[in-house]
């Protein structure tokens, strides 16, 4: 924890919150923040894609650790600022947190008797 960030209130220590988005982290109930450390375009896209399952409030993406991390053009090939990403709502929870999925819009595989009748 930051020496800035704590402050003495009334003989309590009291940390600063940050606000991402409508999170407040350092406030409430903890949050779940989760970082994505892929270090090539495919890794990067199939760690977002395991999010699909598990409520988190906070992705990270941590490009330092991204191959192309100095090469602009491959970092926006992995994403832009200002991107807009498809995904479904798949849940809203108790407190009022929203779970996504961009694998939930892709198509479903298959099942074996569906390959034969084809």
């Amino acid at each position: 924890m930051l020496r800035e960030n704590v402050q003495t209130i009334g003989g309590k220590l009291s940390m600063n919150t940050v606000k991402v988005r409508n999170i407040e982290i350092g406030s409430g109930v903890p949050k779940i923040c989760v970082p994505i450390v892929g270090v090539t375009k495919d890794e990067i896209i199939a760690e977002a894609k395991t999010f699909d399952s598990i409520p988190v409030d906070v992705v990270e993406w941590r490009v330092d650790w991204f191959e192309g991390v100095f090469e602009f053009d491959k970092v926006e090939d992995v994403l832009k600022l200002g991107d807009i990403i498809d995904v479904k709502v798949t849940e809203i929870d108790n407190k009022g947190r929203i779970n996504v999925s961009a694998k939930a819009l892709l198509p479903k595989p298959k099942t074996e008797e569906e390959k034969t009748e084809a």
